[in-house]
């Protein structure tokens, strides 16, 4: 028996059988995951802000008030810290 007899043909694309998403929900979601995206750009940019602030703070020795206070004194080594 011919070996080209026992191999079946690869088909070239897979055979869908699901349903497919409609163009609208397709677009919808797309536009509510840039929107997620987006959001989490900004809140991340705004955290790298008040970081950068707290820290060019301690190290000018200026303690923070806002925001920044909290991450400010989670940096500071307190046995670094000057005598009274």
């Amino acid at each position: 028996m011919p070996a080209e007899r026992l191999l079946r043909p690869v088909p070239t694309h897979p055979v869908r059988r699901a349903r497919r998403v409609s163009p609208a929900v397709h677009g919808a979601a797309a536009a509510a995951y840039t929107a997620a995206a987006r959001a989490g750009s900004l809140a991340t940019l705004a955290a790298m802000l008040v970081l950068g602030g707290a820290v060019a703070a301690s190290a000018d020795g200026t303690v923070p008030s806002g925001p920044a206070a909290t991450t400010a004194t989670t940096l500071q080594d307190p046995a670094a810290a000057p005598a009274e």
